[in-house]
């Protein structure tokens, strides 16, 4: 082997195909699609033995031959793929490729096409492999006497080409290392300057790395557990926070027994997702000679899953009162129960507690009175609510626990 002459571009140089392609491969180092969205496979929307390859872009870098390097190929349109007939026995696995022909090495075509494979019925059967010079779309699951092919019946196998550069839209980069910084440009109204893209957890963590699944952001520190499997991995706190700067007037010379917001403000929370929460916060009151019951709740417009938690309050008298959140709806603790006095109080609260979302919802902290005989309620300047997400639904742990 030798040095490709003449380089890229010479002006005085002439270039064969092959050429222009092994230099495209230096941008193009594996095969796959550019773009998100580009060559997807779907169903019709009305079922049928048909299935759809979307408009994009696709490099192939050929492995059929020696040094054929990267062919770009364009769909400039939505194209309709047929499925052969079923088998009227067994199921069987198709599989969508586009392929790239080149006579100059082998056959008589020059093209690039859309081909659906079909896969050999059989009671457990598999999918045909994918041919040189091709890269797999999707699979296909057709049923015995199938007449359509749904959604579900369709795997997305396409893979993203990637690039020895750094990354530009749409080329993700295979990996490397970078011997100078990295400086982010300034982020605008419209664009971050650092988005990450959720995707599956590592299965083994490695020391220094960031993940992102949807619900949280996890960083890993470089300690022994990280070789650990789904250990090692620490929770990066993005935590909303909310305090107050001046007092927050809920009654002011007249009386309520519906539910007060203790902070004036509630905050929407995402579907399926754990959250930390953290109330810390006093209360004055001025009431009537009635007794009276303060109780904390924390309101939903749409019940999560479960609550649970730990919380203390504690009188004019500073009695300690340790309670425990309801763990049904109305999710409730008496913050304190008054004499049939009047009087003027403060209570202080602490709130803990592990929230678990099925459905998005609401939650805003919020204080009931089970009489109407208070005449001044007041959230006082300092008290602070902080409401941290934790993983999914089901998360129980963050770390290497043992």
């Amino acid at each position: 082997m030798t040095l490709q002459t003449p380089p890229s571009w010479l002006q005085a140089g002439t270039y064969t195909a092959e050429q222009d392609r092994l230099i495209q491969q230096a941008l193009y180092s594996t095969s796959g699609t550019i773009g998100t969205g580009s060559l997807a496979i779907t169903a019709q929307g009305s079922p049928n033995m048909t299935v759809n390859a979307a408009a994009g872009w696709c490099a192939i870098v050929g492995n059929g031959s020696p040094n054929l390097g990267a062919y770009v190929a364009y769909n400039n349109a939505t194209t309709i793929l047929t499925i052969t007939t079923a088998d009227a026995t067994n199921p069987r696995i198709d599989r969508v490729v586009v392929t790239i022909n080149d006579a100059a090495y082998s056959g008589s075509t020059n093209n690039v096409v859309f081909t659906v494979i079909a896969g050999t019925p059989a009671a457990s059967p598999t999918a045909p492999a994918t041919p040189s010079n091709s890269i797999s779309l999707a699979t296909i699951a057709v049923a015995a006497n199938a007449t359509s092919i749904s959604s579900g019946n369709i795997t997305d196998t396409r893979a993203t080409a990637t690039s020895n550069l750094i990354a530009t839209a749409g080329l993700p980069a295979a990996g490397g290392s970078l011997t100078g910084n990295l400086t982010l440009a300034a982020g605008t109204t419209a664009i971050s300057p650092l988005r990450l893209t959720s995707g599956t957890n590592l299965t083994t963590t490695t020391g220094g790395t960031f993940e992102y699944d949807g619900n949280v952001v996890y960083q890993t520190p470089n300690y022994t557990a990280t070789n650990t499997t789904n250990g090692g991995r620490g929770l990066v706190p993005t935590r909303y926070f909310y305090g107050l700067s001046a007092d927050k007037s809920l009654l002011s010379g007249g009386s309520a027994t519906s539910n007060q917001s203790l902070f004036g403000v509630g905050i929407p929370l995402a579907a399926s997702t754990t959250y930390e929460i953290e109330i810390s916060a006093r209360f004055t009151a001025t009431q009537t000679a009635t007794a009276t019951t303060y109780t904390i709740t924390l309101g939903f417009s749409s019940a999560p899953t479960g609550v649970s938690g730990n919380t203390l309050s504690a009188g004019p008298t500073f009695a300690a009162l340790m309670n425990v959140l309801t763990t049904t709806s109305p999710f409730n603790f008496v913050a304190y129960t008054s004499a049939a006095s009047a009087l003027t109080f403060t209570v202080p609260i602490i709130v803990k507690a592990l929230i678990r979302t099925n459905a998005a919802t609401t939650f805003t902290p919020q204080i009931i009175l089970n009489t109407s005989a208070s005449t001044a309620l007041t959230t006082l300047n300092g008290s602070f609510v902080k409401v941290t997400p934790v993983g999914n639904s089901t998360a129980t742990t963050i770390g290497a626990w043992a």
